[in-house]
């Protein structure tokens, strides 16, 4: 990704259109067989900031895995129906900040106990980890602090540094079998959190 300049193969985002889209990649070796790389890997400072992405239908270790990262953002970003051998989010390096900001993240296949692995402080706010029969995040992969506000998870007791409002409940997407992570109407997720001017229209 760069930072400056729009690259020239890159092509322009047109109303209507799914844009930011990672959909049915594959992690694989020369030889076309499975391999353990992330969808997207960072070292040497890294700095990552990703808004309004979904990660879908891909195939791979994690979507991030960062070592030594700088400083990384993650904000209004669906992950969703993908295969992981691993956690999905990877800070194994004790990276010095990482906000994780109105995430949806369910539906996945994952290979390790959780969903957040980290050694260094994270902080995840108004999002959705939905994956039941695993833990929002990796415990015996992780350390460092870990907190957050208004978080909906299918479970808390990994989490208990994060503040007000853990909701264990079902957050009633509008129709997962068709990928429409939508909140239905009754859903008790819809202004759990106080409103915010910046996420209208999200």
């Amino acid at each position: 990704l760069s930072g400056s300049a729009r690259p020239t193969v890159s092509v322009p985002c047109n109303a209507g259109v799914a844009c930011s889209v990672a959909r049915n990649n594959r992690s694989e070796d020369a030889g076309g067989n499975p391999s353990n790389g992330a969808l997207i890997h960072g070292t040497e400072n890294a700095i990552v900031l990703m808004n309004n992405y979904r990660f879908t239908g891909n195939s791979a270790r994690s979507v991030l895995d960062l070592t030594s990262a700088g400083f990384v953002e993650v904000a209004n970003t669906l992950i969703d129906n993908n295969t992981f051998t691993a956690a999905i989010l990877q800070f194994p390096e004790g990276d010095p900040n990482v906000e994780l900001n109105h995430l949806t993240i369910t539906d996945n296949v994952i290979g390790g106990p959780g969903v957040i692995a980290h050694r260094g402080h994270v902080e995840l706010n108004r999002s959705i980890i939905w994956q039941p029969g695993k833990k929002v995040r990796d415990t015996a992969a992780s350390s460092g602090t870990f907190d957050g506000d208004y978080v909906l998870a299918n479970e808390t007791a990994s989490i208990p540094g994060v503040g007000l409002a853990l909701y264990p409940f079902n957050p009633g997407f509008i129709n997962p079998t068709r990928k429409d992570y939508r909140l239905r109407a009754g859903s008790e997720a819809i202004d759990t959190a106080p409103y915010t001017a910046a996420l209208d229209g999200n």
